[in-house]
């Protein structure tokens, strides 16, 4: 899962933000807690797909500029997340490189 496509889901739910609301802001704050929670790329894959249905489910909410924020604040948090456990996967299949057996 390239960081690009969270990226994208992380904006577009910025952009939907502005006409929010209240069960939007909660869902993505909750999206945002199981993508944390996440602990291999498999998790993060179907969080993924979880993330896309949230864009169809909420796209006619409207909402508040705090609504705007906490979606924001929860994007952030989840793209981290998700950097992070990437980052970890792709690291963990690149530790047992050549350098490493030469000790």
């Amino acid at each position: 899962m390239s960081m690009s496509r969270w990226m994208v889901v992380v904006l577009g739910a910025v952009a939907l933000a502005g006409c929010g609301g209240e069960e939007a802001a909660r869902d993505f704050e909750a999206l945002a807690t199981k993508v944390c929670d996440c602990k291999d790329v498999e998790c993060l894959a179907k969080a993924q797909g979880d993330a896309q249905a949230w864009l169809t489910k909420h796209a006619d909410a409207r909402g508040s500029e705090a609504h705007v924020k906490r979606i924001t604040d929860a994007g952030a948090k989840m793209a981290a997340c998700a950097q992070k456990l990437t980052t970890a996967a792709m690291g963990g299949a690149m530790s047992a490189s050549p350098a490493d057996s030469a000790e």
